[in-house]
């Protein structure tokens, strides 16, 4: 990811994190208008819901900042070999862009799958 890429993560990640702020903000401000017990009880759930999110996003907003700032914190490995980008491939028409790359392991967690599915679970 370039770096106006990151900064524009980053704007997105804190739009994120503001609109939570103002969603708990009107809820609060509903909560102060409304006197009956299951409008009130409603407001709490939302609040509540809400609450787990924002700190989610926030402790992400942080890590971002902290782990991913400078620009070589954000290579996970290299191209190895890349043939031309070719369009409207035979024999169905596709185009034909991909390529070999050597992932680094240490930007990786140990135990990391990649795009795996288990097929032992069942979705609904």
């Amino acid at each position: 990811m370039n770096a106006q890429s990151f900064k524009d993560f980053q704007e997105l990640v804190d739009q994120k994190i503001e609109l939570l702020e103002s969603e708990e903000v009107n809820f609060e401000q509903l909560r102060a208008f409304h006197q009956d017990e299951p409008t009130i009880s409603r407001i709490n759930q939302q609040v509540a819901a809400i609450t787990p999110v924002k700190e989610a996003v926030t402790a992400f907003a942080s890590r971002l900042s902290k782990d991913w700032s400078q620009e070589g914190d954000r290579v996970i490995g290299h191209i190895l070999w890349a043939p031309k980008i070719e369009d409207s491939t035979q024999p169905y028409g596709y185009t034909k862009d991909f390529c070999v790359i050597h992932l680094d392991k240490r930007s990786f967690k140990e135990g990391f799958l990649g795009n795996a599915i288990p097929l032992m679970y069942v979705v609904p």
